[in-house]
Parts: structure tokens; sequence; C-alpha cells
């Protein structure tokens, strides 16, 4: 840079990064002057600031402005998860009501008494999702549960083998311990 100077005769102002005799790095903004004396003889002059707490400060703020951008977008998610979860709640409602009516009414066919079992069964599981949804939009802690999966995935089998009919096999391989 120094040549820069001595060659157009101006001066120069650059960012430069320093490292002390005590392994400390700092940043320093340099203007460097060409001045010259009577004799024709040039010499610069250069002058520093100091401006490693400046860029350290800028550079904190730059991380808080994209923390704080993060947190508005997750806001916005769990704004919108939650008015899904809402809407799918209210549906949920009418479902299970109409799958109840299925299951307790004694004039038809058991098989489509028992479909409306497994019709409870799934939207109940839909409803523990719309809770989960819900407890996001909230920033609600969830609480954790231990739960069966074997158990989950059989009545799931039950219910897709009588959707998918005889000519698909439906294969499941669960867990040895626990079925």
């Amino acid at each position: 840079m120094d040549e820069e100077v001595l060659q157009t005769g101006g001066e120069n102002i650059s960012d430069e990064t320093i490292t002390g005799s005590d392994g400390v790095t700092r940043n320093l903004v340099t203007k460097k002057t060409l001045y010259r004396d009577p004799s024709g003889d040039g010499f610069i002059v250069a002058i520093g600031r100091d401006v490693t707490d400046q860029k350290q400060a800028e550079q904190e703020l730059l991380e808080k402005e994209a923390l704080f951008r993060q947190s508005q977008k997750m806001e916005a998610i769990g704004r919108l998860a939650g008015g899904v979860a809402h809407d799918f709640n209210n549906l949920l409602t009418a479902i299970i009501g109409y799958a109840e009516m299925l299951k307790l009414n004694t004039t038809l066919d058991s098989t489509v008494r028992h479909g409306g079992e497994e019709i409870r069964k799934s939207a109940d599981r839909a409803a523990v999702l719309t809770q989960q949804l819900l407890a996001f939009g909230r920033k609600q802690m969830m609480q954790p549960k231990v739960m069966d999966v074997n158990s989950l995935i059989s009545e799931t089998r039950a219910m897709l083998n009588r959707l998918i009919g005889e000519h698909i096999t439906l294969e499941t391989k669960l867990n040895a311990q626990h079925h």
C-alpha cells in the first residue's frame, strides 16, 4: 500500500489487520499520505485508528439482527401452525361425531360399525397431532409419552387391509418382544 501512495502521489485509506507483539490481532483504518520535501524526496505519513471494538460490536449487532429475524419467522410459523391446527380440530370434531354414530347404530352391519371404530381411532390419533401443532403454535412445552408402536401399526394394518382389498398383500414386521 505504501507503494501505491508513492506511485499515485496522493493518499490511501485502507482497512488493515495487524498482530501485535503480544499476539493480539487488531483491526485498523489507516490513512497514508505522501508528502515531498523541498528537495523532492517523498515520505509517507500514516495515521491509524483502532476499530477492533467497533467491528466486533457491528458483528454482534448483525448476529443479533439475524437471530431476531429468525425469531420473527418462527413466530409466524407458529401462528400459521396454530391456525391450521384449530381449523383441522373443528373438522375432526365432525369426523369423530359421525364415526361414533356409525359405531352405535345397531341397525348397521358389524363391518360398518367396526369401520366407525377404526375411523374414530384414526381421528383420535389425528387429534393428538393437532394438539401438538396447537402446542407448537402457543410455544407450549410438549409432554412426551411412551407408546406401543407395535399396537399402533397393528391397528393401522387392520384398517389398511380392509381398504386395499384382497389383491394387495400388506406385510408388517413388528418387534418380536412386544407383540
